[in-house]
């Protein structure tokens, strides 16, 4: 039960991060969890291995000539 309005804003608050989640979770497709001991993305070989749609192989050729950059 709802006693006040600083209770509300928290209510408020609380449910807009439960939503803020949710739509992480489905635009990510997996879990997103907050607080967390480490921030990481998580990537499988298979995932790593597909060729962007997006691909440019003059940024590409770009990239591999960064220093410290093994291609």
């Amino acid at each position: 039960m709802i006693y006040n309005d600083v209770d509300a804003f928290f209510v408020s608050k609380i449910i807009n991060k439960i939503n803020q989640l949710k739509n992480l979770n489905i635009e990510f497709k997996c879990p997103v969890t907050f607080d967390a001991p480490a921030n990481k993305i998580t990537f499988t070989q298979a995932v790593v291995d597909k060729r962007l749609i997006s691909d440019n192989p003059m940024l590409a050729q770009l990239h591999d000539q960064l220093p410290g950059k093994t291609g």
